[in-house]
């Protein structure tokens, strides 16, 4: 990855750890938090691709600009999904619509492997020893984090 490519990574994290914690507290993420994250997260993505264009160097981006389109698209059809039948926060919809356009399609679905992987013993503890009920809700920002952080790993590996 390019430097660019780092800054919209080290953006979505704080996003992300943000996020957590107001979906620890209270089991909902702030809508400006969700509007001005997706804000500075374009302008990033498009400041690195127009930097990238102009100079070649400067913030150069790593991630061609149409796997990052591509990655927007499963987040935006989440969206649309838990907007109308309730399946999941549409907080969370936005965040996984923001991860897909700072990390293209290819490391959107490798971050969301990590995130449930991380969320799933904790599910399958919550309905099997403290016999929540299968509606029970889990945030999703926590294990963002975790996914963030697994990517990172790989990444730099």
């Amino acid at each position: 990855m390019k430097s660019g490519d780092w800054i919209i990574f080290g953006l979505l994290a704080v996003i992300a750890v943000t996020g957590a914690v107001y979906d620890l507290r209270t089991k909902t993420v702030p809508r400006w938090l969700l509007a001005t994250g997706g804000l500075l997260l374009a302008i990033a993505v498009a400041l690195c691709h127009i930097s990238f264009a102009a100079t070649g160097t400067v913030l150069a981006a790593g991630i061609p600009f149409v796997q990052r389109a591509f990655g927007l698209v499963p987040g935006l059809v989440l969206v649309v999904i838990s907007a109308r039948w309730k399946t999941m926060g549409v907080g969370d919809a936005v965040l996984i619509a923001m991860y897909g356009l700072g990390l293209g399609l290819r490391l959107l679905f490798f971050f969301l492997l990590v995130s449930y992987l991380c969320l799933l013993p904790v599910g399958i503890f919550c309905i099997a020893i403290l016999r929540k009920s299968r509606t029970y809700t889990l945030p999703f920002y926590p294990f963002a984090v975790l996914g963030s952080a697994g990517v990172a790993v790989c990444l730099v590996l």
